[in-house]
């Protein structure tokens, strides 16, 4: 697992420094306090800072290019955009200890590629891929271990029976039996099941690395929250995967606290003077937090 973590010259942290670093973390902060860039960080470290990871807008928040395939539109609009005031002269650097691995170090320059240290899987506030959901769960299955996401899905929907993969829509997603005459596609079981997967099978897919999730609550009804973060601590243990996530919920948070305890680790983002800065919470500090209604929005 990941237990400090520094980030340089990334978008808006000119230097933020992550310490107490848990197996279940919750990143909590204003909007523009650099929640998800530091999801993206430790994305891109854990990635070796693959220039196509550093690129691609499905996984990294990028402008849209003015020109598209410009190579020069796409280095003012997209590289340019990941160094801290748009100042490429700056590298990006990222410094973490990792309790397996010890110190890992990236220094993102143009032209620079690195190997990927980390499994990582990354998934953003928006993005979904129905063919990839199934293409993990079919890796699950092969692993003998597709019971562990039946189970984490009834806690959502207890009449579901079974689920499985297939091509019937045309493309590849995810169905589920609960009882009709027919299988129902995963999506129209609501937006909490497929969320659930999504977060289900990105902690198998990346296990023994890290699973960063932005905004872990959305779809999510507040009263099924205790059962994610239930689910969540059961698949992070199995598959050994080390979770951050950020949050505007106060409900999921107490949640986690509530079902998590001692696993929990939680870090708030705060601009100082325009950049960010991390504050860790100690454990009865987090309660405290928690019981004078801490800001998450």
């Amino acid at each position: 697992m990941l237990e400090q973590l520094t980030v340089r010259n990334y978008r808006g942290l000119a230097e933020l420094e992550v310490a107490d670093i848990g197996r279940l973390n919750i990143v909590v902060g204003k909007n523009n306090a650099g929640k998800t860039r530091l999801l993206e960080a430790i994305y891109l470290l854990a990635m070796g800072g693959n220039p196509e990871a550093l690129v691609n807008p499905s996984v990294v928040r990028t402008y849209e290019m003015a020109t598209p395939g410009d190579p020069e539109s796409a280095s003012e609009n997209v590289w340019k955009s990941l160094f801290s005031d748009l100042d490429i002269r700056k590298p990006i650097g990222m410094h973490a200890h990792h309790e397996a691995l010890g110190r890992l170090s990236l220094e993102v320059q143009a032209n620079a590629e690195q190997e990927a240290p980390l499994p990582a899987v990354i998934l953003l506030s928006r993005q979904g891929n129905a063919a990839e959901d199934a293409a993990r769960l079919a890796n699950l299955r092969k692993q003998k271990r597709s019971d562990l996401l039946l189970d984490a899905l009834r806690t959502v929907e207890p009449r579901l029976v079974s689920i499985e993969e297939n091509s019937a829509s045309g493309s590849p997603m995810i169905w589920g039996d609960i009882g009709l005459s027919e299988l129902v596609p995963l999506p129209l079981l609501g937006d909490g099941m497929a969320r659930l997967a999504r977060v289900v099978l990105g902690l198998a897919q990346a296990g023994g690395g890290v699973l960063l999730v932005d905004e872990i609550e959305n779809g999510i009804h507040h009263s099924a929250l205790p059962n994610m973060w239930r689910v969540i601590d059961g698949a992070a243990e199995q598959f050994e995967t080390q979770l951050f996530a950020t949050t505007h919920s106060f409900e999921c948070l107490q949640a986690a606290d509530a079902t998590l305890g001692p696993q929990l680790a939680l870090h708030r983002l705060e601009l100082d003077d325009l950049h960010s800065k991390c504050v860790t919470y100690a454990r009865d500090d987090i309660k405290a937090a928690i019981l004078h209604g801490l800001e998450v929005r």
